[in-house]
């Protein structure tokens, strides 16, 4: 049986996207909500957010990053990745993220001509050297 590491969410953005510039190519990082609904013992409806924090790359399968704003519907396309490293003061860190390969925008202020077109299913690139 082969393992496979994929994720699918579709939730809402919970901050404007912190893009960073990274040689020819922009990083943005943002967190993003999503929501599960339940039925309680008591037989009413609960809703359960989790967060996500979101590592998008930008060009193929991805939107202008600069349209990733507080609000925004999304759905994300990706792997999970453990990331570590050590802090100024020496103290080591790591932290659990989904490395985006492809953003779609729901739901933007923007014109529609902005959005990105998901790329056929398997036709997904990373490059894992520049993280």
């Amino acid at each position: 049986m082969k393992c496979e590491n994929r994720i699918y969410l579709k939730g809402k953005l919970g901050n404007d996207a912190r893009i960073q510039q990274v040689g020819e190519r922009s990083v943005a990082n943002f967190s993003m909500a999503t929501d599960v609904d339940y039925k309680q013992q008591d037989g009413r409806w609960g809703k359960e957010t989790t967060w996500h924090s979101v590592c998008a790359w930008s060009g193929f399968g991805m939107p202008d990053l600069s349209l990733l704003k507080k609000g925004t519907s999304v759905t994300v396309i990706g792997r999970i990745r453990k990331r570590e490293w050590t802090d100024n003061q020496g103290y080591k860190k790591e932290t659990v993220e989904v490395l985006a390969e492809s953003v779609d925008i729901l739901q933007s202020d923007k014109p529609a001509q902005n959005r990105s077109s998901s790329p056929a299913q398997g036709n997904y690139q990373t490059n894992d050297d520049e993280f």
